[in-house]
Order: structure tokens, then sequence, then C-alpha cells
């Protein structure tokens, strides 16, 4: 560990070889200097973190050469000492910031306690203006994130935007997000405000990186690799993976599945996103237990899936704003506004259409209508495009 540099300044030379004596023993760095002009030539030349000045001088007073070393060396503590005390140079001494002002003769417990003190403000002094800095390049980054997703978001509604402008957005987020995390750690936060502002950073990054997610996966095209898929089988699949919540929140599952339903050629994991996002939507609507049915059959050409709850319902006024981008009736638990976005646009992929039918209080059915050959034509497509 680097050793702490105290420059002492003091026009009785005995008192300088005195205290550089005992002060190096005590594991500093010590320099000394009988006058002003020997103390502001080594402050240009080292970098000290503590003055030790005798406030009376031979040919100047000791607070003016507090304004000289805080012109050079701002962040540098200062002790005052003095056998000459007055009320006049303990009020300049503190307007010029000073951390101590001691009488002589010095009591050695009670100098190495002062230096002590100053040199552990001085180092939470720099901590904090460190983590202004930081916090200040934070908000300076997120403000340019905002711009980049602001463009990001109409650049993805017509379907421009790749993976490789995502990255780079999601890189600046992780950089943030790493600062952040080093600062909550090794900051001693007691000021609220700065807690405040460390967590308001924290929540902003994961808010930020779920709209990317979203605008990602509206982004993308058609799936390469197109597959034969049992829709009730994935809807089966589907619910495995939240029974157990959805148990535990009270809500019953009612199944009505069609019979020989046609297989047909999609991403699998696609589809399931779209269930899954609607049946959480159902879970959330259903906050005191419910039941969530689910339909499946052929209809004039279409394979039809109704989803239908027993929750709230959606205010009329929403209904038309539903799938709008970041519109969200859930912001307090963090709701996004993609999740039916995003649900739309998959389901658009493969020529189909989804729609709501709600009312207050008595529920909300989310039906979703595929073509039944629309896939099977993407699929002969795809393969001539290959071909």
């Amino acid at each position: 560990m680097e050793k702490k540099r105290i420059l002492i300044v003091d026009d009785e030379k005995n008192m300088c070889e005195a205290l550089f004596d005992v002060l190096e023993q005590e594991g500093f760095s010590v320099s000394t200097a009988l006058d002003k002009e020997e103390a502001l030539r080594l402050a240009k030349n080292i970098e000290f973190d503590l003055l030790l000045l005798d406030v009376r001088l031979k040919g100047t007073q000791g607070t003016e050469l507090i304004s000289a070393f805080k012109e050079i060396r701002p962040e540098m503590a200062v002790i005052i000492i003095t056998g000459y005390p007055s009320l006049d140079s303990a009020i300049e001494g503190a307007r010029l910031g000073i951390s101590d002002y001691l009488l002589k003769p010095i009591s050695m417990e009670s100098l190495k306690a002062s230096i002590q003190n100053a040199l552990i403000r001085k180092e939470k002094e720099e901590q904090r203006e460190q983590l202004v800095k930081k916090l200040e390049e934070a908000g300076r980054r997120i403000s340019q994130l905002e711009a980049t997703l602001g463009q990001a978001t109409k650049l993805a509604s017509l379907g421009k935007i790749g993976p490789a402008m995502f990255h780079e957005v999601k890189n600046i987020l992780s950089i943030i997000n790493v600062s952040a995390y080093y600062l909550k750690k090794n900051i001693e936060a007691k000021d609220p405000k700065v807690k405040k502002h460390l967590e308001i950073v924290e929540k902003e990054i994961e808010h930020a990186h779920q709209i990317i997610m979203g605008l990602l996966d509206l982004s993308r095209g058609l799936p390469e690799k197109l597959v034969p898929c049992d829709i009730n089988q994935l809807i089966e699949e589907t619910i495995s993976l939240l029974n157990h919540e959805l148990e535990l929140k009270g809500i019953k599952i009612v199944k009505d599945y069609g019979s020989e339903i046609p297989l047909l050629f999609l991403e699998p994991n696609e589809l399931k996103q779209v269930f899954i996002n609607i049946m959480l939507n159902a879970q959330d609507a259903m906050s005191r237990g419910g039941e969530l049915r689910i339909v499946t059959e052929k209809e004039n050409g279409f394979l039809s899936l109704r989803f239908s709850d027993t929750g709230c319902g959606i205010k009329r006024a929403d209904l038309e704003k539903i799938f709008t981008p970041f519109f969200t009736t859930k912001k307090e638990s963090g709701g996004m506004g993609l999740g039916l976005v995003v649900s739309q646009e998959i389901v658009k992929k493969y020529g189909g259409i989804i729609s709501v039918e709600s009312e207050e209080n008595k529920g909300s059915t989310f039906t979703i209508r595929l073509p039944l050959g629309k896939a099977v034509e993407i699929l002969k497509e795809k393969k001539g495009k290959e071909g």
C-alpha cells in the first residue's frame, strides 16, 4: 500500500525535524518546508495528501498560504497548528475547509488522531466525488441509450433493425451495470440520496434490458427452421411450465381441445412464448384465483385457440391500446408493455391474427386464429428458394 504523503510547514526547524521523525516512524512519507516559497515549490511537484501548517510563518499568514495551496492541490487535507490561537484565524481556516485546528504544545496522540481523521474524511470525499462522476456518466449513458432505443423502436416496427445494434446497446448496459455493482459494494453510502440513485440506475438498467429483448423479438424474421407441430401438445407443454404457479394462485385450468387438429409447420418455441404471455396476463388478472379455459378447434379453414379467464377484465378505454408498444396496465409490477406486441408479431408471421374481447369484472378472452394452409405454403416457399 502506498504511503500517505504529508507536508509539514513550520518556520521552527527543530519542530519540523521532530515531527518529521515521529510521522515517518508512523509510516508516512514526510516532507518539510521552513517558508512559503519552499512549501509551494514542493506542493507543485508532489501530490501531498495532507498539509500540516503553522498558522504564523515569518513574512506571511498561514491562512494566505492555505489559499495558495488550495489553488495547486484543492483536494489536499489541511491541519493548522498554532501557538497563537485567534477567532479570526479559526474562522478563516474553517472557510477554507481545514480539517482541524490544533494548539501548541502538541499532544502526539491528538495529532495522530487528527491526521487519521483528516485522511479518512479526504478519502471519503474523493469516493463521493468519484461516485457523483460515475452517476453523472451513467445518467449520460442512459440518456444516450434512451435516444438509441427510441430510434430502434421506429426501425423495429419496419423490420429494419438487426441483432448487431442491440448487441452494442446491451454492451453499454453491461458496463453501467458492472460499475453500479462496484459502487454499491465499495462506496459507504450513508447519504440516502446516493443509495436511492444507485437503486434507480440498477432498476433502469433492467428496464432497458427488457425493452431491448422485446424489440429484438419484434425485429426477428421468420424462423429458419419450421417443424410440424401439434398445437394441443404445445399448449400442454406450456401449461406444465406454469402449472405450479397457477395452482398456488388458485387458478384452475379447464381444457377443451378439438380432435383431429392438423399439424402446423411452425417454430414451437415462438408459439409457446405467445401462450406464456397470454397465460401470465390471465394469471395477473385473477389475483384472487379463478378459471382459465383453453379451447382449440377448426373453424372455416383456421385453427382457433381461445384463452378465457374469469379475471378483472380490461377497461374499455384500454382495449384498443393493448397491442400498442410500451402500453401496460402493470407498471407497478414492472410490465414493459411488449408481451402482447411480440405475441401479435409472432402470430402475424404465420398469417394469423390475435384479438381480444373483455368486460370489466367479468374476464377476458384472447383468440388466436392460424390459417390451416398458410404454414404449409410458407414451408413450400422456403424450400423452393433453397432449391
